[in-house]
């Protein structure tokens, strides 16, 4: 049997284009103060009151980098809404390409923070592992490369 290269490329989730105009709706709403959330979807005309307003609000956030801020209400849901500082920079063109380019740079740090706790817990499961210990050679290479940017990083602090 012929062994497969696999192909590792990421795959963003695809997000339908309903989506995306249920998500624009809704920035719609917070662009003009308003609060978004479970029972609000159906009222700005943007869905079922059971649908899910974290799925459209983390897209705004997360691919858009739209910065929304999520407050959790007693009854385990979230009010969705954007600061009004925020809003003001989102309207001026000028001010927008910044206030992406910052979310960006915050969800990206947060990815990264999320990756890097699933890869030690990852670690700390495996640690005993009989399975582990076929592939030293592997996470000798992973050792490496975590060498090389620790060192990268303490040069950069100098």
């Amino acid at each position: 049997m012929k062994s497969m290269e696999l192909n590792n490329k990421v795959c963003k989730p695809r997000r339908s284009k309903a989506m995306e105009a249920k998500a624009t709706r809704g920035l719609e709403h917070m662009l003009k103060g308003g609060v978004v959330n479970r029972a609000t979807l159906a009222e700005i005309g943007v869905a079922d009151k059971n649908d899910s307003a974290h799925t459209m609000m983390s897209g705004l956030r997360n691919y858009r980098y739209i910065p929304i801020i999520s407050r959790r209400t007693d009854d385990g849901t979230c009010d969705y809404c954007m600061a009004p500082e925020e809003i003001k920079r989102y309207n001026n063109p000028d001010l927008r390409q910044q206030q992406r380019e910052e979310m960006k740079t915050h969800v990206e740090e947060k990815r990264i923070h999320s990756a890097i706790e699933k890869f030690l817990n990852f670690l700390t499961r495996m640690r005993n592992s009989r399975q582990l210990r076929r592939h030293i050679k592997k996470i000798q290479a992973v050792t490496t490369e975590i060498n090389a940017l620790v060192e990268l990083e303490q040069k950069q602090e100098r």
